[in-house]
């Protein structure tokens, strides 16, 4: 028996790519901020044990907005070093 999600909404999960991976939680904590005051919707996958050095969070969004995500991150002034841009594809254009 499978699901399905009423009307566009299941459209937006089969949009959803893995956006970049941030080990600082002060970091992530700052990229989320950026996100929700520019209203790009998110998601994490948490790896590794909570709150312990090897904890990482992977950060969902909508690969629709990842070009945008990506610009508004370069644009903060955050010390984006520590994070892991993914490889974010839209057909066979890589965002990188």
């Amino acid at each position: 028996m499978s699901y399905e999600e009423p009307g566009n909404l299941s459209i937006r999960f089969q949009n959803e790519v893995a956006f970049c991976e941030v080990n600082d939680i002060e970091l992530k904590n700052s990229i989320e901020r950026i996100f929700m005051k520019n209203q790009i919707a998110f998601s994490e996958d948490w790896c590794g044990k909570l709150f312990s050095k090897s904890t990482r969070c992977i950060i969902r969004i909508n690969s629709l907005m990842a070009e945008s995500a990506r610009e508004l991150l370069e644009e903060s002034g955050l010390d984006l070093s520590e994070v892991d841009f993914l490889e974010v594809r839209r057909g066979n254009i890589r965002l990188e």
